[in-house]
């Protein structure tokens, strides 16, 4: 059975859930980093949605999409790592972050992968999914 590729653009929206963290923040525990982060994450979801609605492989929206999600997932990545004050009482918390990010960059790479052999294939698009469930539970280290 051919899994739908449009799955995808009910991924990019569960982006959207690590806003529910930034919201439930009192005002003044938000600073101006995370006011970025949060309109970076709309807009990666607005695109990713987008793109996925139609994912046409080296369109005009697919090369907007990819540079608009490797923007974003870098600077979530060196917000968390480098600015932000994880948990660094626990070291549960830091590796499983870490593996987050790991997992998410084999994800990626194999969706890669599987996206060259044979574009939206199940294992494309499975691989992907599970590229950015990983990167929903990323995004909420963030805030």
């Amino acid at each position: 059975m051919k899994m739908n590729p449009q799955i995808l653009c009910f991924t990019s929206i569960l982006f959207l859930v690590g806003l529910y963290f930034f919201i439930i923040k009192p005002p003044h525990q938000k600073t101006n980093p995370e006011y970025f982060l949060a309109t970076l994450l709309v807009i990666c979801s607005i695109v990713s949605v987008l793109f996925w609605s139609n994912p046409i492989k080296k369109s005009q929206m697919h090369k907007i999409d990819k540079l608009v999600a490797r923007i974003t997932i870098t600077i979530f990545i060196l917000y968390t790592l480098f600015y932000k004050q994880l948990n660094t009482n626990s070291l549960t918390y830091i590796y499983f972050y870490l593996f987050l990010i790991l997992g998410g960059a084999i994800a990626f790479y194999t969706s890669h992968y599987y996206s060259s052999k044979n574009w939206t294939s199940n294992e494309h698009i499975l691989s992907h999914g599970i590229a950015h469930i990983l990167g929903i539970i990323g995004i909420c280290y963030a805030f």
